[in-house]
């Protein structure tokens, strides 16, 4: 039974995550905002995020969901965490992010 629920709470983080991405018209947070006239042209929060912070909130989300899965479900899913963190790593010398080139495709903006 917590297994299901845990895989349900990690596809709705995801979905979340996509969805925020693929839309073209923002976050909800952001239809609250004023419009873009009467916002300063230094606004903290766009409408879109960029491919830098999607690839660190995909990272991150990842992560805490392969720590939920190996607490909950098998010890097995921590070898998820250290992919991750060897892949976040290795892209820090070579400049080679394979999340970045799909995120490029699916239409994620560079900043």
């Amino acid at each position: 039974m917590k297994t299901d629920r845990l895989y349900f709470i990690i596809a709705a983080m995801a979905a979340l995550i996509l969805g925020h991405q693929l839309s073209r018209q923002g976050c909800p947070a952001c239809r609250l905002l004023p419009k873009a006239s009467a916002v300063a042209p230094s606004s903290p929060h766009p409408k879109t995020m960029k491919l830098e912070n999607t690839i660190r909130a995909l990272a991150g989300t990842m992560v805490l969901a392969s720590l939920a899965l190996a607490h909950y479900v098998s010890p097995n899913w921590l070898w998820l965490t250290a992919f991750l963190g060897a892949n976040l790593f290795q892209s820090t010398f070579t400049g080679f992010c394979q999340a970045e080139t799909i995120l490029q495709k699916l239409g994620v903006k560079r900043s």
